[in-house]
């Protein structure tokens, strides 16, 4: 089964990949979170055929902040959480990493995966997306979307690569 890999920013904004093609969950306002989610949820299917990656436990915290936020939709995201793995947990008893951390950006770039903007990392993204709200200035948001794609697409790397090592390939 081809893992279907999430990365999440601001409750709302989510980039979901499965065979690198991708969907974008967004609207301009937390006002419309609820239909989001069920959206998302929706878009997922049965959570016990498909197995979702996150880096750390972010997504996790955000899984049951939606349960908690949305009662109606709480049964959903908590079978979700389960189909949530943990990448970054799951590597760390894998092969050797030669890196001084097990950040994403120290991992991918082992795995052969490189960011294309230098100036922008997970911090600055959700400070650029606050801007994005109060501005609504597309090339802010644009560049955000870049980054959540890429912080995706090097979760597919260190996939793959885990997977290739793991079968000699």
């Amino acid at each position: 089964m081809d893992p279907l890999i999430i990365h999440e920013l601001a409750n709302i904004r989510c980039n979901v990949f499965q065979n690198v093609k991708s969907r974008l969950f967004d609207q301009n306002t937390v006002h419309y979170e609820a239909r989001i989610w069920q959206e998302f949820l929706d878009w997922i299917g049965d959570p016990d055929n498909v197995v979702i990656y996150c880096w750390s436990s972010y997504e996790f915290g955000k899984l049951r902040q939606a349960a908690t936020d949305h009662p109606a939709l709480a049964p959903c995201p908590q079978a979700v959480e389960a189909a949530l793995v943990d990448q970054k947990e799951q590597i760390k008893h894998r092969p050797y990493f030669p890196v001084s951390s097990y950040s994403i950006k120290s991992v991918a770039p082992v795995c052969g995966f490189y960011w294309s903007q230098d100036d922008v990392d997970g911090q600055t993204a959700q400070l650029m997306h606050i801007d994005w709200l109060r501005m609504r200035d597309d090339t802010i948001i644009r560049k955000v979307e870049q980054y959540n794609r890429e912080d995706v697409l090097a979760m597919l790397a260190v996939d793959r690569y885990v997977d290739q090592i793991s079968h000699g390939d």
